[in-house]
């Protein structure tokens, strides 16, 4: 399905196109909704999987054994600040201004 000129898959269609990507992004949320573990089991081509978002665990050992090669989320500078942007309903987009985007390679990633 294309939206905005960008491919967004439901979960089922993504079980279906999975299979044959070569480089794959899949949110962070996944983990929250118990959807990663079954679409990373249809990752059986790809060469690239960048987990990201604001809730993605930094910690490449719980990746491990995982097709993930790359971790793409934040690290918080200014705590205050972002409690208060939360407290104020700003949004992730907001958070920008008290964190930085990294991004950690995992073992399975040649850098």
């Amino acid at each position: 399905m294309l939206k905005n000129n960008t491919f967004i898959l439901s979960e089922q269609e993504a079980y279906k196109a999975l299979p044959e990507c070569d480089v794959v992004l899949l949110t962070a949320t996944t983990l929250l909704t118990g959807a990663f573990d079954g679409l990373a089991s249809c990752l059986t081509k790809a060469r690239e999987v960048v987990l990201l978002g604001p809730s993605c665990p930094l910690f490449p050992e719980a990746f491990s054994k995982t097709p993930v090669t790359l971790l793409s989320g934040i690290l918080v500078h200014d705590q205050e600040g972002l409690k208060t942007r939360v407290r104020e309903a700003g949004g992730t987009p907001t958070f920008s201004r008290s964190t930085l985007k990294v991004n950690v390679p995992t073992k399975g990633r040649m850098v």
